[in-house]
């Protein structure tokens, strides 16, 4: 497998940052079209960071071609796509209702580029590249691009899935196998890799197949907590060296996966599990299974979905379940905890039911 670097520019490499060297993405130098391509040995994992950037350029660039730049039309998705550019409607868009739009939220709105660990559907670096927003009380802050590199040998069950599916990021293996990821979120206007000072990411339907077969979970290194419901189906594990497991606890089936990141059943709820990043550029996890015949399907979003989501009943709005938030001692002592958004109200937790905004409490 071949990856590939953007030539690089003829001038003002003296006025760089050292952001990229060498490459069409330094200060203003993205715009030069007659940069040419050339082909490069897969890269090591110290050259990860500049083969990622040199991703996202092939990105930009493609995105430009084929769009007329990123404020032109966008392509509509063909018949069967499911990594073309996507509508915004197909990921949760913020409004007043929104119960978790005090919360920091990445929408990704579209795949630019689908080639994680080399496996298409795309041609090209490896690399799967979202277009998103950032928004903070439903305004959009900055349009970002969520870059996420495979580090290890991948094995997907089905590549041309891997992208966006409905209002979820979707990622997918062959049973028995595992991958490591490496995530990183760049600004689509500067094409600089952003320092963040929080991040939330919440991974969905965590479960197993009959007889315990293709058992689900998600290891994850660095975050600053991790949050389960009081009754969760997830076992969380502590690791030697600082990570932390998250492993499917029960059977499931294709019809009780979440269809809504901000209105989940409780079943859903104790089969998530959400993730706090904070001060940092990059983080890795990787998402694995254990043997079996079928394929695994992860999907998530880049909100606290367990903070702050609706529990939906059959008579409505329910009560949210209690959380249990655990914070990661390997890396709490280097981190400053983010003051609270405000505006943000939790649910009383004293309600039988709510409906409509309305608390009814039991007697």
């Amino acid at each position: 497998m071949t990856t590939y670097s953007l030539a690089p520019c003829r001038e003002e490499l003296e006025h760089h940052d050292n952001l990229m060297p060498d490459s069409c993405l330094e200060d203003g130098c993205m715009h030069h079209h007659h940069c040419l391509l050339q082909s490069l040995s897969r890269p090591t994992r110290r050259q990860g960071f500049k083969a990622g950037l040199s991703l996202i350029a092939l990105a930009v660039l493609a995105s430009f071609l084929k769009r007329g730049g990123f404020a032109g039309n966008q392509t509509q998705p063909t018949e069967g796509s499911t990594h073309s550019s996507v509508d915004a409607v197909t990921q949760l868009q913020l409004d007043n209702l929104d119960p978790c739009r005090g919360y920091p939220n990445l929408m990704l709105d579209s795949v630019l580029h689908s080639n994680l660990g080399g496996q298409g559907p795309d041609t090209g670096p490896e690399g799967l590249v979202f277009a998103g927003r950032e928004a903070i009380q439903g305004n959009t802050v900055d349009e970002v691009l969520l870059v996420i590199n495979a580090t290890s040998p991948y094995f997907p069950g089905e590549p041309k899935t891997v992208g966006i599916s409905g209002k979820f990021g979707t990622i997918n293996i062959n049973g028995g196998t595992h991958v490591k990821l490496k995530f990183s979120i760049f600004s689509r206007h500067t094409m600089r890799q952003q320092f963040k000072e929080r991040q939330e990411f919440t991974f969905f339907d965590l479960d197993m197949a009959p007889r315990g077969e293709t058992m689900e979970y998600v290891k994850a290194w660095g975050f600053h907590t991790a949050t389960l419901t009081e009754h969760s189906e997830v076992l969380m594990t502590s690791n030697n060296d600082g990570s932390a497991t998250f492993t499917a606890g029960q059977e499931g089936n294709g019809d009780d996966g979440p269809e809504d990141p901000l209105m989940l059943t409780m079943k859903q709820k104790n089969r998530a599990v959400t993730l706090e990043w904070s001060n940092f550029t990059e983080f890795e996890l990787e998402l694995g299974c254990s043997s079996g015949w079928h394929s695994r399907y992860f999907t998530f979003v880049a909100r606290p979905s367990l903070w702050c989501a609706h529990t939906s009943t059959p008579f409505g709005i329910g009560p949210n379940p209690k959380l249990n938030k655990t914070v990661n001692s390997a890396v709490a002592a280097s981190v400053r905890t983010p003051a609270p958004v405000a505006g943000v109200t939790e649910q009383p937790r004293n309600c039988l039911l709510v409906i409509f905004g309305w608390c009814i409490q039991g007697w």
